[in-house]
């Protein structure tokens, strides 16, 4: 049947069939992704605010890139999280965002980050430290150490006597244990009371040290907050 007209006026109107008009609805690419394949509700999700991935020039591995212009406490709290939140060898990455904190903060800075902003404690922070300083010093490669870090750290601890003893004897490899390094030492030193004596000290010397730090900030957040009461 042909449009219906009406007289308005002196004008003829067709009366046109009204359009339907449709509400636009935002996609959910997750909705999408699940009702096509079952399989791909699988795959993890990517957000604008995941960190780019780069190449670990130690592993070979896919890690994401670390945030430029680390310069701050908070900064360097939260790259270190983020690293130490990783797989694998990330604790030589670790140790690194570390060491670059060590050489940009202030030493009180420095403390507050590992005595009170990190997710685990200030010996272990030295630690990753030293890791990371014994690969990019080149005394091993990354690649030869353990994939745990305390077992990583025991290889560092050797002394540099030990080291081509251990090579030789086929310690430096990521498969070794930490009781296979640990019979090593007591072998390598039976007698060596001073060197165990020492071994003793330096450990007591950075647990003190540990202290000390959580002491001063805590004694300077109470002088900030009592003011002229803190004398």
């Amino acid at each position: 049947m042909p449009p219906r007209k009406e007289a308005m006026a002196g004008l003829e109107v067709a009366n046109k069939p009204r359009r339907r008009s449709f509400k636009v609805e935002e996609f959910d690419p997750e909705k999408i992704k699940s009702e096509i394949n079952p399989f791909a509700a699988k795959l993890p999700s990517v957000s604008k605010q995941d960190a780019p991935l780069v190449i670990d020039n130690d592993s070979g591995a896919e890690v994401a890139a670390p945030p430029k212009d680390l310069e701050t406490v908070d900064d360097f709290s939260d790259e270190v999280g983020r690293l130490w939140g990783n797989a694998g060898r990330a604790f030589i990455e670790t140790g690194r965002a570390l060491n670059r904190a060590k050489e940009k903060l202030a030493h009180g800075d420095f403390m507050v980050l590992t005595s009170q902003r990190l997710p685990f404690s200030h010996n272990i922070a030295d630690r990753l430290m030293a890791i990371a300083r014994a690969v990019d010093e080149g005394i091993y490669p990354a690649d030869a150490l353990p994939p745990n870090y305390t077992v990583a750290y025991q290889l560092v601890s050797l002394y540099e006597h030990e080291r081509p003893v251990a090579l030789k004897e086929g310690l430096v490899t990521p498969a070794v244990t930490r009781r296979a390094i640990e019979e090593f030492k007591k072998r390598m030193r039976p007698h060596d009371e001073e060197a165990d004596i020492r071994v003793r000290d330096k450990k007591r010397l950075a647990s003190l040290i540990g202290q000390r730090a959580r002491i001063d900030v805590e004694i300077a957040e109470l002088k900030k907050r009592l003011g002229d009461d803190a004398a």
